[in-house]
């Protein structure tokens, strides 16, 4: 029964904006290339994370639109160049994860995500998966349910969005544990090749270190579609083994 459940999609956790993150590097992120301003001043955090039961979020605020005499300059799914890529780091217990996408261009890309041990150098490739004709706003995850992304466009009054879901027990069996989640930093890049920390650094958020995030449990090492399938189960276990007397031989010979 459990070998043909149908995979559990990743949720989509809301997020809210996370302590430390009100700084960045904004180096050349103007006209054309203020698709890769990670929205910051004093008062402004840049990154938000979040969670629910299954999963974890985090989202990166890029800045509103604004006009320069006929055009307008920002973040828009529709605008996306190839190579442009939004990529996301951060650290629970001994290993170190990066989830990015990388635009193939208008509407279309990949989301990728990896991991290290933090005393080494070498990205390790977890899953992958591509979409074309993204829309604003919406989820997509990948076959397994285990990563997902939404794209949300900036306007010229809020902010446009890359915002990255990871199911906790995907997490887990790359080798995440415990509940702190530390070293968490943001960076926008132009003409990416899809790996970690490739192509033209455009923005970093925070400017220098990284944000630290406590979850609300240790990360699982149990996804929970499996618990909930495996409670039945357990519960005929406890009565039979309350009733030895019960035969269990089949009813046809």
């Amino acid at each position: 029964m459990m070998s043909q459940a149908p995979p559990a999609h990743a949720w989509n956790p809301s997020t809210s904006d996370l302590s430390g993150t009100n700084s960045s590097t904004n180096n050349n992120v103007g006209g054309a290339n203020r698709r890769f301003d990670i929205y910051t001043d004093t008062s402004i955090n840049g990154l938000q994370a979040g969670e629910d039961t299954d999963s974890a979020a985090f989202l990166i605020k890029l800045a509103p639109r604004i006009r320069v005499g006929n055009r307008w300059y920002g973040f828009t799914v529709t605008g996306m160049q190839r190579g442009d890529q939004y990529e996301l780091r951060f650290t629970i217990g001994n290993y170190t994860f990066a989830i990015l996408f990388r635009a193939s261009g208008s509407s279309a890309g990949t989301c990728r995500l990896y991991y290290r041990a933090i005393n080494s150098q070498q990205w390790s490739a977890g899953e992958y998966f591509t979409r074309t004709r993204i829309s604003s706003g919406t989820v997509y995850n990948s076959p397994s349910g285990n990563i997902g992304f939404v794209l949300t466009s900036a306007t010229s009054t809020s902010p446009g969005s890359v915002k990255f879901i990871m199911k906790k027990d995907y997490l887990y069996s790359l080798g995440a544990r415990g509940s702190l989640v530390s070293d968490i930093y943001a960076l926008a890049t132009a003409n990416g090749n899809g790996q970690p920390y490739t192509g033209t650094p455009n923005d970093r958020c925070p400017s220098t270190g990284g944000a630290t995030w406590t979850l609300q449990g240790d990360i699982p090492d149990l996804p929970t579609g499996i618990l909930i399938l495996t409670l039945p189960l357990i519960a005929v276990y406890i009565y039979l083994s309350r009733h030895p007397k019960i035969s269990l031989k089949p009813v046809f010979s």
